[in-house]
């Protein structure tokens, strides 16, 4: 398989780098070793850290519902159809800001383990801000990196 130079695949990278963009990867593996693909949603405001913060988002509700009460208020509720992207009803868990390094999603593009799916409308993004904005669980430092 031909293999791009890693300038062209940074410089490919780089120009997907935009808060509020999609990302499918696997971050997980199944325990019968296949990989579980995620959605991100990446959440920087500035892309030249090292560090790059996202929240998750997921089509599988069924533990959200379960535990409603103490997941209302740090979790984005979308109802199916509500964002092309996500076709399904989907949950964007905003109890955590986890962290890829911008090496780790070179490294996932170059293996085919990255795709990115398209950016979230802003109002959206902006009621996943201001979910993250209330919440007491955020460190200070991230915070700062992302509204």
């Amino acid at each position: 398989m031909l293999r791009l130079n890693d300038s062209i695949i940074w410089e490919r990278i780089s120009l997907e780098l935009i808060k509020g963009n999609i990302l499918k990867t696997n971050l997980f593996v199944k325990a019968d070793n296949t990989p579980q693909f995620e959605r991100i949603i990446l959440l920087n405001n500035n892309f030249s850290q090292d560090n790059i913060y996202y929240v998750m988002a997921t089509s599988k509700t069924e533990w959200y519902e379960k535990y409603w009460e103490k997941m209302q208020y740090c979790c984005v509720w979308l109802d199916e159809g509500t964002v092309d992207l996500f076709s399904l009803k989907t949950v964007v868990n905003c109890r955590e800001v986890p962290k890829l390094t911008k090496l780790d999603l070179f490294n996932r593009y170059v293996e085919g383990k990255l795709k990115f799916l398209g950016i979230l409308p802003k109002e959206i993004l902006k009621r996943i801000i201001e979910t993250l904005i209330t919440s007491k669980l955020i460190d200070d430092d991230i915070m700062k990196e992302i509204i």
